[in-house]
């Protein structure tokens, strides 16, 4: 297997198992997207998380098991991507919107069934869109960048399940992502210990964290509230 970051992302992307426990951090954040979405006003973490998952409820149409597990996966290189972005960022960029675009293309193209060679062509076509200002953040221009983010990372999805071709070097390439927005963070970052350790049980909303915890019941409107999130 090749040891480049973004082919280790598209294959882990492609076809790794799900820890039981990210697939239930992964359902309480799609079962409380109201909760997550106050969240992401104070931990940018959370922002990533809701924008990811508002992104794939609304290409999926629905909140299912295989939705949520596809969340899980799609959240895991997002949240790397913007852990090692964040502090490192030249240029004013907004590493929330980068870690979106990650994040909503990979969940997409799990959700797609996209082998590993279109999971890589859907990260590159996504990372090439990466765009932003973290000076905005907290605006309404700023939910609308992360909302384009959201929205680029599906097409991103789409474009490479139709056969566009894209670099397969998208994050740590010359001219990838971490070169152009972050030149002194480390691209393998966004591969390290995937599927060893999930990130996602650690979100503001995940169980035992946060004002989700302990909720037994589905809070209706997750799809709807995607929905016009995206809109």
């Amino acid at each position: 297997m090749t040891t480049e970051t973004t082919a280790r992302v598209a294959d882990f992307v492609a076809g790794a198992p799900v820890a039981p426990a990210a697939v239930a951090a992964a359902t309480v954040l799609c079962e409380n997207l109201h909760e997550l979405e106050a969240a992401a006003g104070r931990d940018q973490r959370a922002a990533v998380a809701y924008w990811v998952a508002c992104a794939l409820l609304h290409h999926a149409g629905g909140d299912g098991p295989s939705v949520v597990e596809n969340l899980a996966v799609g959240l895991e290189p997002a949240l790397r991507v913007y852990d090692s972005l964040d502090g490192h960022i030249e240029g004013g960029w907004d590493p929330v919107c980068a870690a979106v675009l990650v994040g909503s293309a990979s969940a997409a193209a799990r959700h797609d069934g996209l082998d590993g060679e279109a999971a890589l062509r859907a990260l590159g076509i996504a990372v090439t869109q990466a765009s932003g200002l973290e000076t905005l953040s907290g605006t309404l221009l700023g939910t609308f960048q992360r909302r384009m983010a959201a929205r680029n990372g599906l097409e991103a999805a789409r474009l490479a399940g139709a056969g566009m071709t894209a670099p397969a070097t998208g994050l740590e390439g010359r001219r990838g992502l971490y070169a152009l927005m972050a030149p002194t963070a480390d691209p393998a970052a966004a591969a390290d210990r995937l599927g060893r350790r999930w990130l996602v049980t650690a979100l503001p909303t995940a169980p035992g964290r946060g004002p989700a915890a302990g909720r037994g019941e589905r809070r209706p409107g997750s799809l709807q509230h995607a929905t016009e999130a995206l809109a």
